[in-house]
């Protein structure tokens, strides 16, 4: 008999070592810091978990957080955790749990759900949409050619305690600015950001922190990790960046080239930035930056008429759109969606639709990062083409979403 209930208390450490062993990892018995950064962040509330005659089978939890969409900073149950046991596959419980998650964010009254991928053909079923982007790139500092000449901050390195209170105070003021980005509690930076136990270091060094400084103001911060390594004398160390955040294109350009010009680490990476950073433009060998792009932040409307009504509206229009929903009942429908004075609207209507979607392709355009004609084209939305447009013009973003913390 399975049950969907909440850890007890009591539970937590072994859910948190079922999780671990389900990611492929193992908790540490001296790990107390470990257990205790993350009893910090969880709700056993807010945790939807399998148990089958009293023995855990199967995880899911989500956080309480704060997702920036365009014009406003909206609720968000940030869905984690995810683990079913291999010896209970193909039994319903992933689909259990996701029902118990889903119902329980709908009755707290919070319009979106998001998560992270871990592998992205489960979770169109229950909803969710690909609705951020990351950029995963890398170069080789001595390739790049002569920099674009251009004026630049001031950057200075600072130890960790330095830069807490400094790069808290400028991602409260820069988050907000890019939909996408979530609110980082006290909590979570204490005990997933700063934190920075060696066993999460990868061979690498702690991490080194930045700061883009203009009128002795802070405009930009990064933070990285440096590993050695030489090859017939010759330097081939490497740059890591965790965080890069600035507050306009001036202080971007200064903590790149910074981070460019470290002696001896030629070789800059990192796996999560937002598509819109412009720096092959910057520099005179494009090529030596090598991208890819994959998938980032996933979207579920838990609500729609609630979520269009938290975000702003970019154009004036309106536009009727079928919404299917096979695992929200409460949102099937058709909605007037609106937009008017900067705000956006969705109305339920009994007019007929000029588009047709699932609710999954709606939350991958909530953030205004996709185009309904261009899926349109890809078979995931029906329709009159024009109406389409109209729907990308209401939604779009200022901003290029991106969300840049992984939960």
């Amino acid at each position: 008999m399975i049950e969907i209930r909440p850890v007890l208390e009591s539970e937590f450490e072994d859910m948190r070592a079922f999780v671990n062993r389900g990611f492929g990892g193992d908790i540490r018995p001296d790990d107390a810091e470990g257990l205790a950064g993350s009893r910090a962040v969880f709700e056993l509330d807010r945790t939807y978990c399998a148990f089958e005659d009293g023995t855990l089978v199967g995880t899911a939890a989500d956080f309480a957080l704060e997702v920036a969409v365009p014009g406003r900073v909206v609720p968000m149950a940030g869905t984690t955790i995810v683990v079913v046991l291999p010896t209970h596959r193909r039994r319903g419980l992933l689909t259990q749990m996701m029902r118990a998650h889903v119902d329980e964010t709908h009755d707290r009254g919070e319009p979106l759900a998001g998560l992270w991928a871990s592998e992205t053909v489960i979770y169109g079923r229950f909803g969710f949409g690909c609705a951020t982007d990351r950029l995963d790139f890398s170069f080789d500092a001595r390739r790049l050619g002569p920099w674009v000449d251009r004026e630049l901050d001031a950057v200075r390195m600072v130890d960790k305690e330095t830069a807490d209170p400094l790069v808290r105070s400028f991602f409260a003021e820069w988050f907000p600015t890019r939909p996408g980005a979530l609110v980082r509690t006290d909590a979570w930076w204490t005990h997933r950001i700063l934190r920075d136990p060696e066993q999460w270091r990868g061979g690498a060094s702690a991490l080194r922190f930045a700061l883009a400084e203009r009128d002795g103001e802070v405009v930009g911060y990064c933070s990285y990790r440096q590993t050695e390594k030489f090859e017939n004398w010759e330097a081939e160390g490497s740059i890591d960046v965790v965080d890069l955040f600035s507050m306009d294109a001036r202080a971007d350009a200064s903590l790149w080239r910074f981070l460019a010009r470290i002696d001896l680490f030629p070789n800059v990476k990192s796996w999560n930035m937002p598509l819109d950073v412009n720096l092959a433009w910057q520099v005179g060998n494009r090529r030596a930056i090598r991208r890819s792009i994959s998938d980032g932040l996933w979207l579920r409307l838990i609500d729609v008429a609630a979520a269009f009504a938290s975000r702003s509206a970019a154009a004036v229009g309106g536009v009727n759109v079928e919404v299917i929903d096979a695992f929200c009942p409460w949102n099937r429908g058709v909605y007037r969606i609106v937009g008017d004075d900067g705000q956006a609207t969705a109305t339920k209507t009994t007019q007929l639709p000029d588009l047709t979607m699932d609710v999954s392709t709606l939350g991958a355009m909530f953030l205004g990062g996709r185009d309904a004609v261009a899926l349109m084209d890809a078979g995931l939305v029906e329709g009159d083409r024009r109406a389409a447009a109209t729907l990308s013009a209401i939604l779009a973003a200022d901003t290029v979403p991106w969300c840049p913390d992984v939960f």
